[in-house]
C-alpha cells in the first residue's frame, strides 16, 4: 500500500509540474576543515551572480523532470553558491563582512538531467577573490555528478535533487582547497 500511494504521489506531483524549495546550506566537514585552514584568513562575501553567458534567470530554478527545484528565499542559484561558501567559512569562524579580502563568483554552469538510467549534473563558477577593488585571483573551477536514475519519478527526483544540490557543497570544497586560491588569500 505505501508503495502504491508513493507512486501516485510521484505521478500527481509530477503531472501538475510541481515545484519545491532547496534545502538552506548545511555544514559540509571537508569544507570547514578546508576553511579552518591557518593560511586562510577571514573572509568577505561579496556578489554572486549569473554568468554573462548564461541566459537571463536560468539559476531561477532547475528542472528536474517535470518538477522544479527553487533555490531558498526564491533568490538565485547563483546566490546559493555565495550562501554556500558563506556556511562554510561561518562555521570556521572565517566569515568576516569587514575583511580584507572578499570571494564573488559568476554562476557559469548550471545544470541537472535527471533521465532515465544514468543522470548528470553539473556546477561551475568563476571565482574571484579581490582586495580593496583589486583582483589577487579569478579562475573557473567545475564539479559534475553521474548517478542512476529510477524509472520511478518520484525516486529519481529525489535523488536528483541530492545529487544536484551536493554539488554547491562540492563547489565550495574544490575552491577552498585549490592552490591558487590559498596563495591568493595566504596572511
Amino acid at each position: 500500500m505505501n508503495r502504491r500511494v508513493l507512486l501516485l504521489t510521484g505521478l500527481s506531483a509530477a503531472l501538475a509540474g510541481c515545484s519545491a524549495t532547496a534545502a538552506p546550506p548545511t555544514a559540509s566537514p571537508r569544507a570547514v576543515r578546508a576553511a579552518s585552514a591557518p593560511q586562510i584568513p577571514p573572509l568577505a562575501i561579496g556578489a554572486f551572480r549569473l554568468g554573462p553567458d548564461l541566459p537571463a534567470g536560468s539559476d531561477r530554478a532547475v528542472g528536474l523532470r517535470a518538477f522544479r527545484l527553487l533555490p531558498p528565499n526564491k533568490t538565485s542559484f547563483a546566490a546559493y553558491l555565495g550562501e554556500t561558501l558563506a556556511e562554510q567559512l561561518r562555521l570556521a569562524g572565517k566569515l568576516d563582512p569587514n575583511a580584507r579580502l572578499t570571494v564573488s563568483a559568476d554562476l557559469i554552469e548550471n545544470s541537472a538531467n535527471p533521465k532515465v538510467g544514468q543522470a548528470t549534473g553539473a556546477l561551475a563558477a568563476t571565482f574571484r577573490v579581490t582586495e580593496n577593488g583589486a583582483v589577487k585571483m579569478e579562475k573557473t573551477l567545475r564539479v559534475e555528478a553521474n548517478w542512476n536514475s529510477s524509472f520511478i519519478g518520484a525516486v529519481a527526483i529525489d535523488a536528483a535533487e541530492r545529487e544536484y544540490v551536493a554539488l554547491y557543497s562540492q563547489l565550495v570544497e574544490k575552491l577552498l582547497e585549490d592552490p591558487e586560491f590559498r596563495s591568493a588569500v595566504a596572511r
